[in-house]
Parts: structure tokens; C-alpha cells; sequence
């Protein structure tokens, strides 16, 4: 009798998001914070895996007492610290009593790279691919 030994090995994917070894899905939460105000802000994510090295990244950000002020929008950007480098996530705008909610479905390369949630001041209608640098939230992203 010949006995035939099968060894079966799966993969699954896994990916590193802000430092954390995640496995096909990951939930996470950020707390935003003001350095000169009483706003605040939380930033719920969801990244999954689509195929090869693209993710699903699901964003819900909620604010609390982020006064508006005409003319502007405030913009959520999601920034790597170590390059500077900030990718705009989505615009929005709050009511009278500071409430204010984006929802984002994207999809990106690698979201590991970013290790911070930041909400600027932004013109209405600006041009400029950039942060104002006018910052009235952020947190970071857990490592």
C-alpha cells in the first residue's frame, strides 16, 4: 500500500496598517481633537481587500460643536508624518450647532502609510491640491 501525505497550504492576505498586522479585513477608530477649540471629531475606517495590492477603504467621520463659517469647508485629509505627504479624503461642511458627517468609499494602494486623521479649513471653492495648513482637528491612527 502506498500512502500519499497532501500538504495544502493557504494563503490569505495580509497587510500592515499603521503598524498592525491586519488579516483580509480591519476596523478601526480615531478620535479628533482641537488645539484651540471644544470641537471634536471621530473617524471610523473599514479597510478590506480587493484583489492583489488595492484595498477598500470605507470612512465615516462625524464632528461635534466644528462651528461653520461661511465662505469655507473643512477638508479630512489622511497624512503620513514621517513624509509630510497628505491625501484629501473629502470635504464637508457643519451645521449651526457644530454637527457635521463625510462618509468616503475609496479604494487605495496602501493605507498602512498614514499615521494621521486631520481635518483643515479650507476656501469653498480652492484649487489647491494642498492642506491650508489651517488645522482645527486631528487624531492619530492607531498603531
Amino acid at each position: 500500500m502506498i500512502v500519499i501525505t497532501v500538504l495544502i497550504l493557504t494563503m490569505s492576505a495580509t497587510v500592515s496598517l499603521a503598524g498592525h498586522k491586519i488579516q483580509d479585513a480591519k476596523k478601526g477608530t480615531v478620535k479628533l481633537k482641537s488645539d484651540s477649540s471644544d470641537a471634536t471629531g471621530t473617524v471610523k475606517f473599514k479597510v478590506t481587500k480587493l484583489k492583489g495590492h488595492i484595498y477598500k477603504l470605507v470612512i465615516d467621520l462625524t464632528t461635534k460643536d466644528l462651528k461653520p463659517k461661511s465662505g469655507y469647508v473643512y477638508q479630512l485629509w489622511l497624512k503620513d508624518t514621517e513624509t509630510s505627504v497628505a491625501e484629501a479624503a473629502g470635504a464637508f461642511q457643519t451645521f449651526k450647532k457644530g454637527k457635521g458627517a463625510l462618509i468616503v468609499k475609496t479604494s487605495v494602494p496602501n493605507f498602512s502609510q498614514y499615521d494621521e486623521a486631520v481635518v483643515t479649513e479650507e476656501p469653498k471653492y480652492d484649487e489647491d491640491p494642498m492642506p491650508s495648513g489651517i488645522v482645527v482637528l486631528k487624531g492619530d491612527i492607531p498603531h
